[in-house]
């Protein structure tokens, strides 16, 4: 009987062994998943924004962040935010961690778009399995429609916006304009929730007696952050130059738009803008000069009156021709060299918004200010201006590079913060982004000290022995 008894309880063990060994192979069999949903829905106007929400979730918990994939869709533009949001959800009756990012598409032709599977790659913990484990999924594809509305399919362009508004200025007031004098037209079109290159050009025509000096027109998006409404800006500058007297007007300006909001055509006007050029110098062709008097008919003109005249005109007669020989060449030069010396001043600011030192600038100012999602942010733009290879710009290739293992230590801190669910909002409270500044800001000075870096990147972080 005891033999028998043994015999039962050692196949009851047995038996519960297997059935642990078979949940925990089911528990690590459990692949991640992934999905895309549409935000605000699958049908929408040309110009807009619409969302592709990709969410990943895993069955335990994230050890990295996941890495979205470029998406390229034609005849869109696509930005991808990659700030994200954590969450966690019931599957089964177990809870699965997951995270979400946002594929934001501006369609420019009306169609059909479809949407290729995002392949996402995910690590996630994995019991047994010390490293963690990878693997990489893909939502189902999706499809969409972006139309015009049938009032708008005859216009030459589409705006399509929440707002637009149209407004002019002036660097003085052209009413007093003379020959040889100048004024400046600045023009401004911002449209709400639409980017600025929907904005069609404002053509500055010719107008005879008038110089037209256009500048390149200067174009910008603010917004789209932590979902704040994106603001396209285009503002267009022309110099006229006053080369005859008369009368002149400017043509107006309209702009034919789509709201969005009210779902019909609306119109920007500006009305035209007349002004008169007087000449540089105006003479009274009917007072006679000295000679041409008969003191007999015009008693009332005297000697002295006349010599006067006659000093006024030989006095200012040669500087005024001067005068309008060299604002002449002045506008020719202007009309001739002025659009390559705009194109250098834009070209020299905009290598200096892309440097390495601006990039370096937004990092320090996103860690002093304690936010740990800008900070990784700007690190990692920093880091592909320096890098040789943008595209082999990381921070584990950065941290090898300097072996500061304080700076590993602040760098782990941070990924912890934004990756490591459970660790999340214990030490978000209490992070300080000034130490990771501190080692990336000494590591940044020993590259530069031993060697200017050649074409805006830097040399190894750390010097190579041998």
């Amino acid at each position: 009987m005891q033999a028998f008894l043994l015999i039962v309880l050692r196949v009851a063990c047995c038996l519960i062994v297997l059935f642990e060994c078979a949940i925990a192979q089911d528990s690590q069999s459990l692949k991640p998943l992934v999905r895309a949903r549409f935000e605000p829905d699958s049908k929408i106007t040309v110009g807009q924004p619409i969302s592709v929400i990709v969410e990943v979730l895993v069955p335990s918990w994230f050890t990295g962040a996941p890495k979205f994939p470029e998406l390229d869709l034609r005849d869109a533009l696509v930005i991808f935010t990659d700030r994200g949001s954590n969450f966690s959800e019931q599957i089964n009756g177990e809870t699965w961690a997951g995270q979400s990012r946002e594929y934001t598409i501006y369609p420019q032709r009306a169609g059909s778009y479809a949407i290729p599977s995002i392949p996402v790659e995910v690590r996630y913990y994995a019991e047994g399995v010390r490293a963690g484990k990878k693997a990489i999924s893909s939502p189902p594809s999706l499809t969409f429609t972006a139309t015009i509305p049938q009032e708008a399919k005859g216009l030459s362009y589409f705006i399509a916006a929440r707002k637009l508004d149209l407004s002019q200025q002036f660097d003085r007031k052209p009413t007093t304009l003379k020959v040889g004098e100048a004024f400046t037209r600045t023009l401004t079109v911002t449209v709400h929730d639409a980017l600025s290159m929907v904005i069609p050009p404002i053509p500055a025509d010719p107008i005879e007696g008038l110089g037209v000096y256009p500048d390149p027109a200067v174009v910008s998006d603010t917004g789209g952050e932590r979902g704040e409404m994106i603001i396209g800006t285009r503002v267009e500058s022309v110099t006229y130059v006053a080369q005859q007297e008369g009368d002149y007007q400017l043509n107006p300006i309209e702009f034919v738009w789509w709201d969005v909001n009210a779902k019909q055509l609306r119109r920007a006007q500006l009305p035209a803008f007349q002004f008169h050029v007087e000449p540089k110098l105006a003479f009274d062709s009917e007072i006679p000069l000295p000679g041409d008097v008969n003191p007999e008919e015009i008693p009332a003109i005297s000697a002295k009156k006349r010599v006067s005249l006659l000093a006024l005109l030989k006095r200012w007669a040669v500087p005024l021709g001067l005068a309008v020989l060299i604002t002449v060449l002045l506008a020719k030069l202007v009309r001739r060299y002025g659009p390559y010396l705009r194109d250098v001043l834009a070209k020299t600011r905009q290598r200096r918004a892309e440097s390495e030192a601006t990039e370096f600038g937004k990092f320090r100012q996103a860690a002093r200010s304690g936010h740990p999602e800008a900070t990784l942010r700007h690190l990692m733009f920093w880091l592909d201006r320096t890098h040789r290879d943008p595209r082999a710009a990381t921070l584990k290739s950065f941290t090898d590079e300097v072996r500061d293992p304080l700076l590993d230590g602040e760098v782990e801190k941070l990924e912890e913060i934004l990756f490591d669910s459970p660790k999340r909002h214990k030490q978000a409270a209490t992070w300080n982004g000034r130490q990771i500044l501190q080692r990336v800001a000494q590591a940044r000075r020993r590259s530069f000290s031993r060697k200017p870096p050649e074409h805006g990147t830097l040399d190894s972080l750390n010097p190579t022995s041998g």
